[in-house]
C-alpha cells in the first residue's frame, strides 16, 4: 500500500467532515521577536511574541516574517511539510543599527562603501564586525565599529553619528617642523590635525630646531569665519642659541642685554642681529647673525669663547679711575707753588698739555696712548680749581679702553673703565701728599 505524503493527508483530511486544518508550531529567537503574517511587513498581522501555532490556510501555505529591534528580520512561508509535532525555529542572526549622520550633507562609509544616504541601517552578520565612518571636509571624523560576537557588548539598536568638531590640517615648513596643539603634539613630520570644537578656540603651535615657533588661534563659533581645512605655516625667523665662555660672559643684542652664559636669540626673516659678549678679563666679541637670502646659514647653536683680555695684567682696579677727587692745598703753599706743583707731576706723565690756564685754575692733558694687538687704553689728567679760600682743586684721571679699533680718532669706541694702567698708580695720592 503507497503511502500518503503530508499534503495528500492535508487534501484528504479537509475533504473529510470535521477534520481540523493543519498547525505549525513556530519559535523564534530571540524570545522578543515578533511573529507576523503577510506578503509585506507593511501588510501584515501579529500571530505571536517568540512562539505561535500557525494554522494552514486553505491554500496550504503561508507567508511570515520575524521581528526584532535591533535585528534583520527573517521571511519564511510555512509549507504543510512544517505541520509536524517539532517547533519550526527561526532564529535572527544578523544585528541590525539604524545609524544616522549629521550634518546631512555628510558622506556615510560603511566597511569604506560610500552609502547613498545619511541615515541607513547597517547589517552585522553573526560572528563579523562592521566599520562606520562619518566624514565631511574640515571636519574632525566619526567612526564607530559595531561587532555581531557574544563576548563583545551588543550593537545599539541606533545611533546618531554627528560631526561636532572642527579639524584643520596644518601644515609646516619646514617639512620636519613639529605641530602641535593646544600644547599637544599631533604630528611631528611637518603636518598635524588640529581639532576645534563647537563654540571653541585651539591654537597650533609650529617649532623645529633652529627656527623660532609660531602660534596660530583657529575658532570655530557665531560671527568669526569658519577655519579652512587646510593651513600652511611658514617658520621664517631663526632662532640661535648663543652659549658662551666663559659662563659669566653677558650676551647683548642689538645693544640689548640678553642673559650670562647662553641666550635665545631670534633673527627675523631678512634682517640681521649685533651680537656682543663681553666678561671682565677677556677680550669682548662683536659678531652679527643674518637671516638673509645671500648670508652665511646660521646654526642652530653658536659657541663663542672669549680671548683672555692681556690688558687685565697691566692695569689694577681702582675707584680713582674717572671720579672727580677733591684735594685740598696745604695753608702754608701759595697758590703759585700750588700750581707749580700739580704741572710737575704732571707734566711727569703726560708729555702734552692740550690746556693750561693758572689764572682759572684748569689744566687738561693729551691722552697717553698704550697699545697692543687687540686693545688699546688712553689716559689723560684734568684738574680744575674748586675753591679759592680754602685753595682747592679737583683732579680727575680719565681711563678709557677700546678694542680692535683702526684708528685712534674713534672716539665713539672708548669706553670708561674703573682700571687703570700701572704707570698711574700713585699718580692722585703723590698729587695730595705734595699739595699738603
Amino acid at each position: 500500500m503507497r503511502q500518503l505524503s503530508p499534503a495528500n493527508v492535508v487534501v484528504l483530511c479537509m475533504l473529510a467532515a470535521g477534520c481540523s486544518p493543519p498547525v505549525v508550531h513556530v519559535r523564534v529567537e530571540p524570545a522578543s521577536a515578533r511573529i507576523v503574517r503577510g506578503t509585506t511587513l507593511a501588510d501584515s498581522a501579529t500571530l505571536g511574541i517568540g512562539s505561535a501555532d500557525v494554522p494552514l490556510p486553505k491554500n496550504l501555505s503561508i507567508p511570515i516574517f520575524v521581528i526584532a529591534d535591533g535585528y534583520a528580520y527573517e521571511r519564511r512561508t510555512l509549507t504543510a511539510a512544517d505541520a509536524t509535532a517539532k517547533a519550526v525555529l527561526i532564529s535572527l542572526r544578523t544585528r541590525v543599527v539604524l545609524v544616522t549622520a549629521l550634518p546631512t550633507n555628510a558622506k556615510l562609509t560603511v566597511d569604506g562603501v560610500v552609502q547613498p544616504q545619511t541615515s541607513v541601517n547597517v547589517g552585522v552578520p553573526e560572528g563579523k564586525q562592521v566599520h562606520v565612518e562619518v566624514t565631511s571636509p574640515g571636519y574632525r571624523s566619526v567612526s564607530r565599529t559595531y561587532t555581531n560576537r557574544p563576548e563583545a557588548p551588543a550593537p545599539p539598536l541606533r545611533e546618531q553619528l554627528e560631526l561636532t568638531e572642527r579639524a584643520v590640517l596644518v601644515t609646516a615648513l619646514p617639512s620636519g617642523a613639529s605641530v602641535y596643539s593646544n600644547g599637544k603634539l599631533v604630528g611631528d613630520n611637518g603636518a598635524g590635525e588640529v581639532i576645534v570644537p563647537r563654540n571653541g578656540c585651539a591654537t597650533a603651535r609650529v617649532e623645529a630646531p633652529g627656527y623660532a615657533p609660531i602660534e596660530k588661534q583657529y575658532c570655530w563659533r557665531d560671527g568669526v569665519a569658519d577655519p579652512k581645512p587646510i593651513d600652511q605655516l611658514v617658520l621664517k625667523d631663526r632662532l640661535v642659541k648663543v652659549v658662551a665662555t666663559p659662563p659669566e660672559a653677558e650676551i647683548y643684542s642689538d645693544g640689548r642685554r640678553r642673559a650670562s652664559g647662553e641666550a635665545d636669540i631670534t633673527v627675523a626673516s631678512g634682517e640681521c642681529v649685533t651680537l656682543l659678549i663681553k666678561a671682565a678679563a677677556f677680550l669682548p666679541d662683536h659678531r652679527s647673525l643674518c637671516n638673509q637670502t645671500n648670508a652665511p646659514p646660521l646654526h642652530e647653536r653658536e659657541s663663542i669663547h672669549l680671548d683672555n683680555d692681556d690688558s687685565w695684567g697691566l692695569t689694577f682696579q681702582s675707584d680713582q679711575a674717572n671720579r672727580d677727587f677733591t684735594i685740598e692745598v696745604g695753608t702754608k703753599r701759595t697758590p703759585d707753588e700750588a700750581w707749580k706743583i700739580i704741572a710737575q707731576i704732571v707734566t711727569n706723565q703726560f708729555d702734552v698739555l692740550e690746556v693750561t690756564d693758572k689764572e682759572t685754575g684748569y689744566m687738561r692733558t693729551g691722552w697717553n696712548i698704550r697699545k697692543a694687538n687687540r686693545w688699546v687704553y688712553r689716559t689723560r689728567m684734568i684738574v680744575k680749581l674748586a675753591d679759592s679760600n680754602p685753595l682747592k682743586y679737583t683732579v680727575k684721571l680719565v681711563s678709557e679702553q677700546a678694542y680692535d679699533i683702526e684708528k685712534l680718532s674713534d672716539d665713539e669706541k672708548f669706553e670708561p673703565r674703573d682700571r687703570i694702567l700701572l704707570q698711574y698708580k700713585d699718580l692722585i695720592n703723590e698729587l695730595q701728599a705734595r699739595l699738603r
